[in-house]
Order: C-alpha cells, then sequence, then structure tokens
C-alpha cells in the first residue's frame, strides 16, 4: 500500500503548498497600493526522493521560500534621484514664493511704486508751486518705502519659515533613523531561520525612501540583514559617519537660527559631529535658498539692502531740509529693513523743493529722471536698472528651478514605473495565477479522491 499512500501524501502536500500560494497571491492583491510593496512569489522545489531498484520515486513539491521580489540597482538609483529631486522641490518652493513677493505685475510690485515716485516729481516739475502735488510726493514716497520694507520683511519671514521647515524636517529624520534600527533588530530576528521578512524589508525600503526626501546618503545591507546609513561629513573627499548600524542610530540638532543652517549632531555611536554636508534633499535646498536670501553682497536682502540705502542718500542729498537747527531727513533709515519716509514733511510741504528759488523746478526735473541715473553704489546701474536686472535674475533662477525639478521628477518617474516594473504587484498577473493555482488544488483533491478509492478497493481485497 505504499504507492497509494505516498499518492495521497503527495497530493496532500500539494493541496498545502497551493493554499500557501493562494495565501501569497492574496496578499499581494491586498497590498497593490501599499507604497514601496514589492510582489511576493512563492518558490518551490522538489522534495528528495525515494530510490528504489527501478530508480529514483518521486514524493512531491515542497515550499522552499517566499521571495520578495525586487532589483537592488533600480531601487538604490531611484533613491538616489529622489535625493536630487527633493532638492529642487525644496528651492522651488522658496522661490515660488519670492516671485509672489516681488510680484512685478502691471500695477504692483517695487517698480510700479518706483515708477510712481518719479511720476510724482514729473507733475511738481509742471507745477512747482503745486501743494496738491507735493501730497502726492508724500503719498507716493510712503508708499515706496513701506514697499521696500514689506520685501525686505518677506524675506525675513522666509528665512523663519525655511529655518520652521528644518527643525520640523530633523524630528522627522531622527523618527526614521530610529526606525530603521528598530526594523534592523526585528528583521535580523526573524531571518535567523533563514527566511527573509518581506514585509519587514518593505517597511524598510520606504523608511529610506522618507530619509531621502530630506538628505542624501550611502548605505549598505550586512550580512546579517541590518542595514547600515550613513551621513556625508565632507563630500569632496567622500568621509561620512555611520548614523544607523544595527539597533544603534544617531541623531540630528536643530541648527541655530538668524544664522546660515550648519546640520550637527551625534553618529550611531553617540559621538559628536560638528557638521554634515547634505548635497541632496530638501534639507540641500532649505539651506542654499536661506544661503541666497542673506549672506553675502549676492544675497537678495544685500541687493536691497544697497538699492533702498542709494535710494536714501540719493533722494536726501536733494530733499533734506534744513531748519537752522536740524537736518531733516526726507527718508530715514539705512537700508530696506527700516528705510521710512519722514512724516514731518507731511505736516511741511513747503519742505519738498522743486527748485532753488519760487517757480524754479530744476530740483524736481533732477528728481524725475534720478531713477535712470547711474549709480557708483550700484556698479554703474541706474536705480531702476538695477531693480529690473535683480528681478530678471531671480525670475530666471526661478525658471531653471522649476525646469531642474521637472526634469528630475520625470527620471524619477520612468525609475518608478521601472520598479514597478519588477516589483509591482499586477492585478492580472495575480489573477492569472490563482486560477492556476486553483487548478491545481483541485487536481490534487482529485488525486486524494482517487488514492482514497484505491486505498478502499485494496483493503475490501483483504
Amino acid at each position: 500500500m505504499g504507492g497509494v499512500l505516498d499518492i495521497l501524501n503527495i497530493s496532500v502536500g500539494t493541496l498545502l503548498n497551493q493554499q500557501v500560494a493562494l495565501e501569497v497571491t492574496s496578499h499581494n492583491i491586498a497590498n497593490i497600493s501599499t507604497p514601496n510593496y514589492a510582489r511576493q512569489r512563492v518558490i518551490q522545489k522538489t522534495r528528495f526522493p525515494l530510490y528504489a531498484h527501478y530508480g529514483a520515486r518521486g514524493r512531491g513539491a515542497r515550499i522552499a521560500n517566499i521571495e520578495q521580489v525586487r532589483d537592488q540597482f533600480v531601487d538604490r538609483f531611484l533613491l538616489e534621484k529622489n535625493s536630487t529631486y527633493n532638492y529642487y522641490v525644496g528651492k522651488d518652493d522658496i522661490m515660488t514664493k519670492i516671485e509672489s513677493l516681488l510680484n512685478e505685475t502691471e500695477d504692483y510690485g517695487l517698480s510700479h511704486d518706483l515708477q510712481e515716485f518719479w511720476n510724482s516729481w514729473q507733475a511738481l516739475a509742471r507745477n512747482p508751486q503745486g501743494s496738491a502735488e507735493r501730497q502726492s510726493i508724500v503719498e507716493k514716497a510712503t508708499a515706496l518705502a513701506d514697499k521696500i520694507r514689506n520685501i525686505y520683511a518677506g524675506f525675513e519671514e522666509y528665512k523663519d519659515g525655511i529655518e520652521q521647515k528644518i527643525e520640523s524636517g530633523i524630528s522627522k529624520i531622527n523618527t526614521i533613523l530610529e526606525k530603521i534600527a528598530d526594523l534592523n533588530k526585528e528583521i535580523a530576528r526573524r531571518e535567523v531561520t533563514g527566511h527573509p521578512a518581506n514585509d519587514l524589508r518593505d517597511e524598510r525600503q520606504q523608511a529610506l525612501e522618507e530619509l531621502r526626501e530630506y538628505v542624501d546618503f550611502d548605505y549598505r545591507e550586512e550580512d546579517n540583514g541590518w542595514l547600515t546609513v550613513q551621513f556625508y561629513t565632507n563630500h569632496s573627499t567622500g568621509a561620512k559617519v555611520t548614523m544607523v548600524s544595527g539597533g544603534n542610530y544617531g541623531k540630528l540638532t536643530v541648527p541655530a537660527s538668524g544664522v546660515s543652517p550648519v546640520f550637527s549632531g551625534t553618529d550611531a555611536a553617540g559621538n559628536a559631529v560638528a557638521s554634515f554636508d547634505f548635497d541632496g534633499g530638501k534639507f540641500s535646498g532649505w539651506k542654499d535658498m536661506w544661503d541666497e536670501i542673506s549672506n553675502g553682497v549676492d544675497g537678495y536682502e544685500d541687493k536691497l539692502n544697497t538699492l533702498a540705502n542709494t535710494i536714501i542718500q540719493q533722494v536726501n542729498s536733494y530733499q533734506d531740509y534744513n531748519d537752522g537747527v536740524n537736518i531733516h531727513h526726507f527718508f530715514n533709515g539705512s537700508d530696506a529693513s527700516n528705510i521710512e519716509f519722514n512724516d514731518e514733511f507731511e505736516t511741511n510741504l513747503s519742505w519738498i523743493m522743486a527748485g532753488s528759488s519760487p517757480g524754479d523746478n530744476s530740483t524736481a526735473i533732477t528728481m524725475a529722471n534720478l531713477g535712470e541715473v547711474s549709480q557708483v553704489a550700484l556698479g554703474g546701474e541706474s536705480i531702476n536698472g538695477y531693480w529690473q536686472n535683480f528681478i530678471t535674475s531671480i525670475g530666471t533662477e526661478a525658471q531653471q528651478v522649476e525646469a531642474k525639478k521637472d526634469f528630475q521628477e520625470a527620471l524619477k518617474n520612468e525609475l518608478r514605473s521601472e520598479q514597478q516594473a519588477v516589483s509591482g504587484v499586477s492585478m492580472e498577473e495575480e489573477m492569472t495565477n490563482m486560477i492556476q493555482y486553483q487548478h491545481i488544488y483541485q487536481a490534487a483533491a482529485r488525486m486524494i479522491t482517487t488514492g482514497k478509492e484505491m486505498l478502499d478497493t485494496l483493503i475490501n481485497m483483504t
């Protein structure tokens, strides 16, 4: 009866195998929308046969493993592109806000207020004695100073916003590093049996992708399944520190406010790290935008300060009023943060000079043309030209950043499609597999019925 019992054993094993295969198929379908889920498949192997004098007798099939379908090269390349893409996402977010702040539309923006200010002097030149024209100058000067201060305040607000984004991002990064370390421990614990912890690996891959949103890094998988994550401290030399090693993880600290962000913290061993060198992700994009707004002679704020100081100095040189005791400045302040029209001129309209004598309009004409006069402080550019070139440069940079972001997004999406072609769940394929497993299951069940009938026949013959 050994042959009949073998039929039953093989068939029962086949039933159990197909049950597991159907469970895996069901699991794939259930996770079709789960981020970074890699489809799984059952790997079957032939059982070791029994040998008799007439040859090897097959013993059916066994499940060797439940395999996760991944292309490690595509996964790594996708992470790299995700880092580059998010660098431009970080920059584009701030550049869009700056363009909105400047908003150089026809009837808005600093260009409009500058021209309105010059035009008000042109009106006074046509009527040097006019009080209404002087009142208009007061209004236009007030609007001009307010606009410059508002733009500067907007830059400061965006810097504060960047610092808040970084602070929030650091909290998320520290959580992700801890999560990867915890997953390392759990994966190692489960894989000690030799079988991969597929779902936990998917979760860890998702954590890597979330980390790439903020920073660039290097990583490798150890023989025991642990993932080692390293942050760069110097890209040019390739210097790195380990931020996740097994179940240990490092942390970032929040940079000091009011200065260019410096990223520091501790590594996985608890050693202090004075400065991380991020070259991708939103952190790098945000830092670069903070620096573009604030740092050096090419910073947006510095250029605005230079423009404001030039306006203050040039206008005051023609319009400061000396009452014999004190000099009253037309514009108070020294830069874009504090430029302000002196409202004393509003209550003393006669202080606004059109010329050196009644009926003379030479000073008003000079003021009307002041926006087009070459200024040494502006590198030989005029006030109007300096601002227009500044606006143009920002607009050009914004377009370039957006174009690069769109290009990197296209690359990322292409790689995502390639990843999905390998690892993604195909409903059509899973349904085909389900039908195949169902038919095998039914055939095995039929074999059990047949084996039972054969066994009953043998029993009845005895």
